[in-house]
């Protein structure tokens, strides 16, 4: 962009080309290079003004349109670009109509986000993780799963799972992990002892990338990974110690509207409890009341019928009991 000729150029090549010029005046035309390699003559369409988020933004139009003479091959192609003063492109369309079909699309800003404006960002989040916690070389193969969600799921062009081994500060292992199901979107990687030491890190994290005009990526964590480390075996005697240094009680949202999900996990057979306390400690539901066995579980609360507040709920696996805190909020 070269704000002081107040027009937009694009690379073609190693040539720099005319892409837009917001000086030339409503249904005056003018040479551009937006649309492929080729040039076309695109027509003005004026500067007018749009909202973005109560803020009157300028707005530049362009467009090509192009008909073939009458006859049996005839055909019509409409272009369309609409800029955004701070944005960019706002707005591009594109249609064919021939005599034996109609076609055609639109694509539109939805989310935008730079160091002078924020206007709807995209978010991306994972709503559901299985416990990443350092763990004994014994106790693999471990498939750790995640379930991801975002503000636009039909904008999402693809959704992976990315993790890696470290070992000595050397990556081992780097791979994506393809496909996430449709609905939910979720992956599992399954990590196998095989070719793992005491020692080795692993990184987990999940990327998505959009479709919308502005593509990119996106990651959950959005700087980082999930980290954990390959322990040593447990010994029989040990696991009763390890298990309960395990038990990692949580929840996801927190804080909550009407439902949250309690993930708890059991490295061993125990006989497992999970109840819900309000504020005054008065037993609220029992979730969980059964023998498990060795695994990683998740149980929805339904709380639509209770008052907004704080909330504990508590778990006891065999001699261990841990409580947590969860809020919700209507």
């Amino acid at each position: 962009m070269d704000e002081e000729e107040n027009k937009l150029y694009t690379t073609i090549g190693s040539q720099i080309k005319l892409a837009a010029d917001f000086n030339v005046p409503k249904d005056s035309l003018f040479i551009s290079h937006i649309w492929g390699s080729s040039p076309y003559e695109f027509e003005s369409e004026g500067i007018d003004t749009v909202n973005i988020l109560g803020d009157q933004r300028i707005q530049f139009g362009m467009s090509y349109n192009y008909t073939s003479a009458p006859g049996p091959w005839w055909y019509s192609i409409h272009v369309g670009f609409k800029f955004v003063e701070n944005i960019g492109i706002s707005t591009k369309c594109y249609s064919y109509h021939d005599l034996f079909m109609l076609t055609g699309y639109c694509e539109y800003l939805i989310a935008f986000e730079n160091e002078i404006l924020s206007y709807n960002p995209f978010q991306f989040d994972i709503t559901l993780l299985s416990e990443v916690l350092d763990r004994p070389i014994n106790h693999f193969p471990y498939q750790l799963s995640a379930e991801v969600s975002s503000n636009y799921d039909e904008l999402v062009d693809s959704v992976y799972a990315e993790y890696s081994i470290f070992r000595n500060d050397t990556i081992l292992v780097s791979q994506h992990k393809f496909p996430f199901t449709d609905e939910p979107l979720e992956a599992t990687v399954t990590l196998d002892s095989t070719n793992l030491q005491i020692g080795d890190l692993i990184k987990f994290r999940c990327v998505l990338s959009d479709a919308t005009i502005f593509s990119g990526k996106f990651f959950d964590p959005d700087s980082g990974y999930f980290q954990f480390r390959v322990l040593p075996p447990v010994t029989d005697v040990e696991k009763e110690v390890h298990q309960e240094n395990a038990f990692k009680l949580s929840n996801y949202p927190n804080p909550f509207n009407y439902s949250t999900i309690i993930n708890y996990p059991v490295l061993q057979t125990s006989d497992v409890v999970i109840k819900v306390f309000d504020m005054l400690g008065n037993e609220v539901e029992t979730l969980v009341n059964e023998e498990k066995q060795t695994g990683t579980y998740e149980i929805t609360w339904y709380a639509e019928n209770l008052p907004s507040g704080i909330y504990f709920y508590q778990l006891q696996a065999g001699s261990f009991v841990e409580t947590k805190k969860m809020v919700l909020l209507k």
